[in-house]
């Protein structure tokens, strides 16, 4: 079906990346640009916010963000994109030498870099894009769904994750790798893993149906057993069932013993 790509998700990636980058100009321009109490207003200052806004907004929505599973490998390149970045930057201040074009030497080290406008302006900038982002990946999860998002939240749920493992279990097998021995003596540590998994989730699956069984058996015991009269109550007499009468309150022993059993898990 091209859900995975085509021109609907591609306009959708382009729509965001547009608005993002003009939140992110116009953020930058309006707070930082034109306020009066700064040390650097220069392009290559303004142009510094924007940029490390881009680094930061993209690596984190990349590998945070739309990444489901998340990963120490994922954290460990936005910490890579992220600290490569801050350190070019220091790097740069320090050693640049050409200073005439743009007044690149000693921006983040010694001007812009220590004032607070700057860094207020940044961190606003960050907080505006990030909610815009979480916002609409929010509403189009809320009203335009996909597969990927519907299988998501059925995950979530411990049954139907067993039952998907169980249903996906000959798919799996299908994929273990065994040594180039071959044969049951050639059974890799990965497929032998597999394998107990694939066990361990039949097992509780039987016994979850065994105790479902076993209560609703209860339940019907229970409501087999022959009623009891007490004092002061007078039964009404069907072809169907005895109904007990009271002028208070309908009373049963059955019903109130199997609300004390807690039958069902119910109280």
């Amino acid at each position: 079906r091209n859900g995975a790509f085509n021109l609907r998700l591609y306009l959708g990636w382009m729509f965001m990346a547009a608005s993002e980058a003009m939140l992110i100009f116009f953020c930058m321009l309006g707070l930082y640009a034109q306020t009066r109490f700064t040390m650097d207003q220069g392009i290559f200052a303004m142009g510094n916010m924007a940029f490390s806004a881009c680094v930061v907004l993209i690596s984190t929505k990349l590998l945070l963000l739309e990444m489901h599973n998340k990963s120490v490998m994922a954290g460990l390149g936005v910490f890579l994109s992220i600290g490569g970045w801050c350190l070019w930057n220091l790097v740069l201040s320090a050693t640049y030498r050409n200073n005439t074009r743009y007044n690149v030497k000693g921006g983040i080290l010694h001007r812009f870099g220590r004032n607070a406008a700057w860094w207020l302006a940044f961190i606003f900038i960050l907080a505006c894009v990030f909610v815009f982002e979480i916002a609409i990946s929010g509403l189009r999860k809320a009203w335009f769904p996909q597969d990927v998002d519907l299988f998501q939240t059925f995950e979530r749920d411990p049954a139907i994750e067993a039952r998907f493992e169980e249903a996906s279990a000959a798919e799996l097998q299908m994929g273990w790798r065994r040594r180039r021995g071959g044969g049951d003596a050639g059974r890799t540590l990965d497929h032998a893993k597999a394998e107990q998994w694939v066990n361990k989730s039949s097992v509780e699956l039987q016994h979850s149906a065994e105790a479902q069984a076993k209560r609703e058996g209860e339940v019907q015991d229970l409501l087999d057993r022959p009623r009891v009269m007490q004092p002061g109550l007078y039964a009404v007499e069907t072809e169907e069932q005895k109904v007990m009468v009271d002028d208070g309150p309908r009373r049963s022993t059955d019903i109130k013993e199997v609300l004390e059993r807690r039958v069902g898990g119910g109280r």
